[in-house]
């Protein structure tokens, strides 16, 4: 499957990598304290970003919705890849897969816009940055 290239040298592992980092954001594992998560400044912010709210968010963002307990543990990684790449498939689906896509965009840019303020946060901590 393709992804969709950010105009950068991103591989599919590197978007790999990223879905699974940030998508622990959404849980109440301390994320930052990963022995990878440094790696994640050597991406740029904006890049990040559009993955966080275009992929990550859509995938992940119901945890922060329902009244079951936290995820302390995170997310299984198989199951945010499988699902990270389910959402890319449905927005390159015709008119109905990508207003579908767009829709939830919105919803949940709206609704983790918090849980994107801790990850730039948690970045901004790191002692190296790409430019955004």
């Amino acid at each position: 499957m393709r992804i969709q290239d950010l105009g950068n040298s991103m591989t599919p592992d590197d978007r790999e990598f990223i879905w699974t980092q940030l998508a622990d954001f959404f849980t109440t594992a301390d994320v930052a304290a990963y022995a990878d998560f440094p790696r994640l400044a050597e991406f740029p912010l904006r890049d990040l970003r559009e993955i966080f709210f275009g992929e990550v968010a859509i995938v992940c963002g119901h945890n922060l919705l329902g009244t079951t307990p936290s995820l302390s543990e995170g997310f299984d990684p198989d199951w945010v890849k499988r699902e990270a790449r389910r959402v890319i498939a449905r927005r390159a689906r015709g008119v109905r897969g990508r207003a579908a896509y767009l829709a939830s965009r919105l919803v949940y840019r709206c609704l983790c816009g918090g849980v994107w303020r801790e990850v730039e946060a948690a970045l901004a901590r790191l002692p190296r940055r790409s430019a955004p």
